[in-house]
This record gives C-alpha cells, sequence and structure tokens, in this order.
C-alpha cells in the first residue's frame, strides 16, 4: 500500500514539474543586439518610443522567446513551463530604459494558465538592471492638483458642441472629466494607491498596482469614479464607482477585467 502510495505521489510530482508536451524551441533574445529572424520587432502601440518584441505569428506554435538579456546581462531566464513570452523596452529622456516582459505559462497539472508581469528599469549610471519598485501615494480626487509627481489633466466639452450663437454659449466650458495620473518621469517610482473622494474612501487596493489611473465625471452633482488599474498579474481592471444620494455613498456599479495587452 505504502509503494502505491509513493508511486503515485510521484507521477504527480512529474507531471507538476515535467514540461508541456510537444515543447517549443527556445529563442534567447538580446535587446541590445543579434536576434533570431523568427522574432518581430515593431514599435509599441501603447509606450510612445518604446519597442516590442515577439515571436511571430506564423512561428508561434513551434517557437517561443526564452531568456531575455541586454548584452551580457541576463534580464530573466526561461521555464519549461512557459507558452509565450512578450516584450517591451522603452527609452525615456536622460537614457532611462524600461523592460517589460509578459509570460504565459502553464501553472498545474490541470493546463490551467498564469499570465505575469516583470518589470526592470536601468537609469543612467547604474551598472546593473534594477526590478521595478513603486512607493504608492494616497490622495484625495476633490482636492488633488498637479505636482511634480501627480499629473491632473481637465477634459472640456469642445466648442463645436455649442451653439454658433454667441450669447448661447455658457461662459465657462463644461467639464466632461478630470484625469489623475502619475507624471511621466515618476512612473517608475510611484503608483496611485489608496482613493479618496472627500470623506469617502474609492479603492486601497495597492498590491501587485503597476499603474493606475482616475477619471472623474459628474462633477459634483454626479460624481462619478472610474478606477483603471494594470497589475502585476497580467490583468487591467476598469471599475466605475458612482454616488448613491439616498444612502450617501459610492457604489461599485461595474467591474471588468481583460488581459493586459503585450503592444
Amino acid at each position: 500500500m505504502k509503494i502505491l502510495l509513493f508511486s503515485l505521489i510521484l507521477q504527480i510530482l512529474m507531471l507538476v514539474h515535467a514540461p508541456p508536451p510537444n515543447p517549443k524551441i527556445l529563442l534567447d533574445l538580446d535587446i541590445s543586439g543579434y536576434m533570431s529572424e523568427k522574432i518581430s520587432v515593431a514599435p509599441s502601440i501603447e509606450f510612445s518610443g518604446g519597442t516590442t518584441y515577439h515571436v511571430r505569428k506564423n512561428s508561434r506554435h513551434n517557437y517561443i522567446i526564452d531568456t531575455v538579456r541586454d548584452g551580457v546581462e541576463m534580464l530573466i531566464g526561461g521555464d519549461p513551463r512557459n507558452t509565450s513570452r512578450f516584450v517591451l523596452v522603452v527609452l525615456g529622456d536622460g537614457g532611462t530604459k524600461y523592460v517589460r516582459i509578459i509570460t504565459n505559462r502553464i501553472s498545474d497539472i490541470r493546463g490551467s494558465y498564469v499570465k505575469t508581469v516583470d518589470e526592470f528599469v536601468k537609469n543612467p549610471g547604474d551598472a546593473l538592471y534594477a526590478p521595478v519598485v513603486r512607493e504608492p501615494l494616497q490622495i484625495d480626487i476633490m482636492t488633488q492638483k498637479t505636482t511634480d509627481i501627480i499629473r491632473e489633466d481637465v477634459v472640456l466639452e469642445p466648442l463645436d458642441a455649442y451653439s454658433d450663437n454667441a450669447d448661447e454659449r455658457p461662459k465657462v466650458p463644461k467639464v466632461l472629466h478630470t484625469k489623475l495620473t502619475i507624471q511621466p518621469k515618476m512612473v517608475n517610482k510611484y503608483i496611485i494607491g489608496v482613493v479618496r473622494f472627500g470623506r469617502h474612501l474609492i479603492t486601497e487596493e495597492t498590491n501587485n498596482v503597476m499603474r493606475r489611473t482616475i477619471l472623474w465625471e459628474g462633477g459634483l452633482d454626479a460624481p462619478r469614479i472610474i478606477v483603471i488599474t494594470s497589475f502585476s498579474f497580467g490583468e487591467l481592471w476598469t471599475e466605475t464607482h458612482e454616488f448613491d444620494r439616498i444612502e450617501s455613498e459610492f457604489k461599485l456599479k461595474s467591474s471588468k477585467k481583460r488581459g493586459i495587452h503585450s503592444e
């Protein structure tokens, strides 16, 4: 009985650590120079000035990006459970280099998939890359203005939305929404953490947060807060909070989740 039990446990462990069936051919990626012709290089859609690396569509069934390097420095190694990998490189002002690596892998014997996002940054004068670590900042939407770290953008209704008659136009254009983000030069150092609207708590989630954007619509009369958050487990959440005047509190009206794009 003990022998049978040991044999069963051994088989399970072998399955857990075994590579997926029909393993793909591994392609090392050096973002500083030579790479396989099987790897596509294209401008990033999401990040201005960024470059994306991924296996070409007609080769994805047979090939996968494995180890990622910048010259002699290895940023991330391979894993036989990996099924796909996408790399983004962004050169910032002043010579900062940001690298984001999205990896999909099989997580268990049932064939479940997980997505992870690894981020690295190398600033001018640094000898090596370092993992990105961001400090969360608490904000109050009602009072937050532009600072060295936080950026406030107020979007007004376009002038062509009003009547051609000057007398019928409002003296002050209507505010469509207020947008709060981290200043571009600070995105690798800080994230928007706890978010409040006066005495009301909107969100306090900070674990695994990589980026967060806040939209305030409806002004003070009918405030609607949209929280857009990117997480390091590869998901982007869009949560809409609306103010309930009867109960005098914000309520979560909708929550949408999708995978983070690799572009």
